[in-house]
């Protein structure tokens, strides 16, 4: 198989995933093993919006403050 047959496959199975997550109601988010925001669908981008449990940091999911006590 092709390099470049491999790599679009995976950005096929990338943009399915993608489109499965925005597709529910519960939030979610993907992170990876350093907790940078992979990906967060409308719900999830909804509760990073607000912070009053969760925001977005330079890119990476933290507790919020207010949370944190």
């Amino acid at each position: 198989m092709l390099i470049s047959k491999v790599v679009d496959l995976k950005r096929s199975e990338a943009d399915d995933l993608a489109q499965t997550l925005d597709g529910l109601h519960d939030a979610v988010i993907l992170v990876d093993a350093t907790g940078q925001i992979v990906h967060a669908n409308a719900a999830a981008r909804g509760l990073l919006f607000d912070g009053d449990v969760m925001r977005s940091a330079e890119g990476r999911l933290v507790v919020s403050a207010r949370q944190a006590g």
